[in-house]
């Protein structure tokens, strides 16, 4: 059942993906806390995570963007569809509030 879901995501994941030199990450916290603080003072300090046009992360809805900061769980998934040049990065506070908006963009 386990190896299911993952091929599942896998299979999911690679919708995303179209070229040979292509990738994908996914990350948790990992633009905040290398810096050692937590999500809401990365946006209060470093004026990250606004939501705005100049946020790299595009996120799954601005509620999910509230909770990822005030629960210090912002998942990330970035991606280079084609080639090396020009990514896409979506956030959320869950994995499982991730993968659902991954899986959308996947069959859109």
């Amino acid at each position: 059942m386990q190896d299911d879901l993952i091929e599942q995501l896998e299979a999911d994941l690679r919708l995303l993906l179209d070229g040979e030199f292509t990738s994908l990450t996914i990350g948790f916290n990992d633009h905040h806390a290398c810096n050692y603080v937590d999500a809401q003072e990365y946006h209060d300090r470093f004026h990250e995570y606004q939501g705005d046009e100049n946020d790299i992360i595009d996120w799954v809805s601005e509620e999910e963007r509230v909770k990822a900061i005030s629960e210090n769980r912002v998942w990330t998934c970035q991606w280079y569809p084609r080639t090396p040049a020009g990514f896409n990065c979506i956030g959320a506070s869950s994995l499982s509030s991730l993968v659902a908006a991954l899986r959308a963009k996947g069959e859109g």
